[in-house]
C-alpha cells in the first residue's frame, strides 16, 4: 500500500505537482475531522490502540494548521505510549509536515531528523526513502533544486540498497526534472537516460514521463530533432493513460520544437490544442505560461491582435496566481499567530500556576522567599511582554500581506476597467455602450478603495479623503463646469459599510453630472457626508430638472434598484424629493 502511494506522489512532483505520500498525506476532510473528535471526547475510556486510529485519522483530516497541530502532538503522545517505534516515526513525519505548513523551518528540520533516525534504527530502508524523497519534491515546489536533488539522490541510494529497480527509476526520473528546473542539463540527460535504460519492468509511467523530461532537456540544448522523437513518444504513452495535464505541457512543448524547426503550422496547432486542455482542466499555472509564450509567438509573427489578447490572459492568471499565494501566506501566518497565542498563554498559565505555589510557601517562609516570589512575577511579565511583542510582530506582518493582496485586487480592477473601457469605444454609440460604461465607472469606485486600503489602513477608509477623489474622478469624466459642493465630516469607516456608501455616492453623482443640470447652465451638485445620533446621514442634491419620485417596488432602472439594495445592506432608509431638482437622502445605523 505504501509504495503504491508513494509511486503516485514521485509521478506527480514530475511537474511539481505534491501528493504527500499516506503517512503524511493531508486529505483534509474537516467533517470527519469534527466527528471524529467528538468521538474521542465522549468515550475517554477507549484503550490507547483505538485512540491512535481515531488521531491518526483527525490528523489526516483537520484542516486548521494550530488544531492539526494541537491533535499531531497527541498522536506522538500516543504513539510513545505504545512503544511501536514505526509508528513514532510515522508521528514524528506528521508534525515536520506541519511545522512546515506553518512555515517553522526549524520545528520541521527538528522532528524530520528524527523520523530519519528511527526509520534507520529499526531498518526501514523502505521508510527512509520516502521520507527523502517527499522532503525532495517539497524543497523542489519551493525552487530550492539543489538541496531537492541532495534529498532524491539519498532516496535513490536507498531504493538502490533494499533493492526496488522500479521505484529508483522514479526516483531518476524525479532527479532528472529538479536538475533540468536547476539548468543542469547534463546532469539531468543522465539520470532519464539511465531511468529508461533500466526500465526493464517496461513501466509505461516511468517511460511515459522519462521520455517527456528527456525531450524537454533536448529542446533546451537545442537537439530538437531528439527532442521531437522523445516528446512524440511521451505523448503517445500518455495519452491512454487518461494524464490530460502531462500531455498538455508535453504537447506545448512539442509545438515549441516545431516553431523552431520552422513548421509553423503544426508547431502552432500543436500550442493551441494544449493550451485549449489546460483551459478546459483549469490549470492555472500552465494557461499562465502558454499564454506568455503565444503572446511573445503571435508577436513575432506580427499578429499584433492575438498578441494582445493572450498577454491580457497571461496578465489575468499572473496576478491571480500571486493573488491566491498571498492569501495562502497570510493563513500560514495566521496559523502561527493562533499556534503561538496558544503557546504563550499555556506557558503565561503555567508560570503563573508556578508563582501561586511559591506564594503559599513565602507566607511562612519569610523575607527571602518574598524576594524569589517577586522576581518569578517579574519573569513572567518579561515573558509575557515577549510574548505579546511575538504576536504584535506577526499582526504587523499579516498586515503588510493584507496591503499587498489590496493592491493586487486594485491592479485586477483596474484591468476591468480598461477592458471596460475598449469594449464601450469600440461599441460606439450603440446603446450597450452606456451600460459598458456604467460598469465601469462602479469598478473604478471599488479600485479606488482598495488603493486607499493599500496605502492607509487595510481594515478601514478615511471617507472625507475618499469620496473627494471619487468626486473629482466623477467631475472630469462627466462635466467639469458643473460645480459639486462637498460637505464631508465622516472620517475612518469600516470597509464593509465604505464600499456600499461609495457605490451609492457613485450612482447618485453619475447622474446627477449626467441628467441633473440646471437650464440656465449654473449647474450645481451638492453631497453632504455627516456623523448624526447613533448614525450617518447622506444627501446629495442638484438644480436640475427633477425627476419623477421613484416607488421601491417598481424599479426599472439598474442603477435605482443598485442604489436601493446598498442602502438595505446597509439597513438604511432611502428619503427622496424632486423640489428644485432631485434630493436624495440616506440614513443608517453605525
Amino acid at each position: 500500500m505504501l509504495r503504491s502511494v508513494v509511486l503516485r506522489l514521485l509521478i506527480s512532483v514530475v511537474f511539481t505537482w505534491v501528493l504527500l505520500p499516506n503517512k503524511a498525506s493531508y486529505g483534509q476532510n474537516q467533517n470527519v475531522a469534527d466527528s471524529l473528535k467528538q468521538v474521542l471526547l465522549r468515550n475517554p475510556e477507549l484503550n490507547d490502540s483505538i485512540k491512535y486510529e481515531l488521531l491518526y485519522h483527525i490528523v489526516d483530516n483537520e484542516g486548521k494548521p494550530d488544531v492539526k497541530l494541537e491533535y499531531s502532538l497527541s498522536l506522538l503522545d500516543i504513539t510513545k505510549k505504545l512503544g511501536h517505534q514505526r509508528k513514532i516515526a510515522l508521528a514524528l513525519d506528521y508534525l515536520h509536515l506541519v511545522y512546515r505548513k506553518l512555515g517553522d523551518l526549524d520545528e520541521a528540520n527538528h522532528y524530520y531528523y528524527g523520523a530519519l533516525k528511527i526509520f534507520e534504527d529499526i531498518g526501514r530502508k523502505d521508510d527512509l526513502a520516502a521520507s527523502y524523497a517527499q522532503e525532495a519534491s517539497l524543497l523542489m515546489v519551493e525552487g530550492q533544486y539543489l538541496e531537492s536533488a541532495t534529498e532524491y539522490l539519498k532516496s535513490l541510494h536507498a531504493y538502490i540498497s533494499i533493492p526496488d529497480t522500479l521505484m529508483a527509476n522514479v526516483i531518476r526520473v524525479n532527479l532528472g526534472e529538479t536538475y533540468r528546473l536547476y539548468e543542469k542539463y547534463d546532469s539531468a540527460s543522465l539520470h532519464l537516460k539511465q531511468a529508461l535504460n533500466d526500465n526493464y519492468q517496461e513501466n509505461k509511467i516511468v517511460e511515459g514521463y522519462g521520455a517527456g523530461n528527456l525531450g524537454m532537456v533536448y529542446n533546451a540544448l537545442g537537439q530538437l530533432d531528439s527532442a521531437k522523437l522523445f516528446l512524440e513518444t511521451s505523448i503517445e504513452i500518455l495519452k491512454p493513460l487518461g494524464d490530460v495535464y502531462s500531455v498538455a505541457v508535453y504537447e506545448f512543448e512539442l509545438g515549441k520544437v516545431l516553431i523552431a524547426k520552422n513548421n509553423y503550422k503544426e508547431g502552432q496547432k500543436k500550442m493551441l490544442r494544449a493550451y485549449e486542455a489546460a483551459i478546459n482542466e483549469g490549470l492555472k499555472e500552465q494557461i499562465r505560461d502558454f499564454s506568455k509564450y503565444l503572446s511573445e509567438y503571435y508577436a513575432t509573427r506580427e499578429d499584433f491582435r492575438m498578441a494582445l489578447g493572450y498577454q491580457k490572459q497571461y496578465e489575468l492568471y499572473k496576478d491571480s496566481l500571486i493573488n491566491i499565494d498571498n492569501v495562502r501566506q497570510v493563513e500560514q501566518l495566521r496559523g502561527q499567530h493562533e499556534v503561538q497565542q496558544r503557546d504563550a498563554e499555556i506557558t503565561f498559565l503555567n508560570e503563573l500556576n508556578k508563582s501561586q505555589k511559591n506564594t503559599l510557601l513565602a507566607i511562612g517562609s519569610g523575607s527571602v522567599i518574598l524576594l524569589v516570589l517577586l522576581g518569578l512575577l517579574y519573569r513572567n511579565n518579561q515573558q509575557k511582554k515577549k510574548a505579546n511583542a511575538t504576536l504584535a510582530k506577526r499582526e504587523k506582518e499579516k498586515g503588510l500581506l493584507l496591503q499587498e493582496l489590496n493592491h493586487r485586487t486594485r491592479n485586477n480592477l483596474n484591468m476591468i476597467s480598461n477592458l471596460l473601457n475598449l469594449q464601450s469605444n469600440e461599441l460606439g454609440d450603440q446603446p450597450a455602450a452606456e451600460a459598458v460604461r456604467q460598469g465601469r465607472y462602479r469598478v473604478d469606485s471599488l479600485a479606488l478603495i482598495h488603493k486607499k486600503l493599500y496605502q492607509e489602513d487595510y481594515s478601514s477608509i478615511h471617507m472625507e479623503q475618499y469620496l473627494k477623489e471619487l468626486l473629482e474622478h466623477l467631475n472630469d469624466s462627466f462635466d467639469p463646469d458643473v460645480n459639486i459642493d462637498v460637505s464631508i465630516t465622516v472620517g475612518q469607516m469600516k470597509v464593509d459599510q465604505a464600499i456600499p456608501v461609495a457605490l451609492i455616492v457613485n450612482e447618485l453623482v453619475t447622474n446627477a453630472l449626467k441628467y441633473g443640470k440646471a437650464s440656465d447652465g449654473d449647474s450645481l451638485v451638492k453631497v453632504s457626508f455627516q456623523e448624526v445620533s447613533n448614525g450617518y446621514q447622506l444627501n446629495i442634491t442638484d438644480n436640475g430638472p427633477g425627476m419623477e419620485e421613484p416607488q421601491p417596488d417598481q424599479l426599472s432602472s439598474f442603477g435605482l434598484k443598485l442604489i436601493y439594495a446598498l442602502t438595505d445592506q446597509l439597513y438604511g432608509t432611502v428619503i427622496f424629493t424632486n423640489t428644485n431638482g432631485s434630493d436624495w437622502t440616506i440614513t443608517f445605523d453605525k
